[in-house]
């Protein structure tokens, strides 16, 4: 079980970081062409939710820690449906005209920066959930 716990441990924070950061920087504006991340984003973020189930259902963490990690996991999986909305956008990019795809990157980069507040949340609940 020590095993496990460590595994799910490095993965959910080393995915939630990627996840995270990348956003933060999408979001910011610093990437020119958002949409060859997203699906990568899409894929931590699947990640980090499996292995955080993981480690929740090891920890079994109650009262008012549990209740900290759950606003942060609420806070994740509203992130992840924000930048999950914005993947029919993202599919029309490569074949629209230059006017739809910069309508395109104006909802993608919205939903970057949604989801950027919904992480930054994350992180602060994750970060703070021991000590509450």
């Amino acid at each position: 079980m020590h095993s496990v716990l460590i595994v799910a441990t490095a993965l959910h924070v080393l995915a939630g970081v990627f996840w995270a950061g990348s956003t933060f920087v999408a979001a910011y504006g610093a990437v020119p062409r958002v949409e060859r991340i997203v699906y990568w984003q899409m894929a931590a973020a699947l990640l980090v939710i499996v292995a955080g189930g993981t480690l929740f259902g090891i920890m079994r963490p109650g009262g008012v820690p549990g209740l900290v990690l759950q606003v942060g996991t609420l806070c994740a999986l509203l992130a992840a449906g924000v930048q999950g909305a914005a993947l029919p956008a993202i599919r029309q990019l490569g074949r629209a005209s230059e006017t739809e795809a910069n309508e395109g990157r104006v909802w993608v980069l919205a939903s970057q920066r949604i989801s950027a507040v919904f992480l930054a949340v994350t992180v602060v609940c994750m970060a703070i959930w021991r000590y509450a």
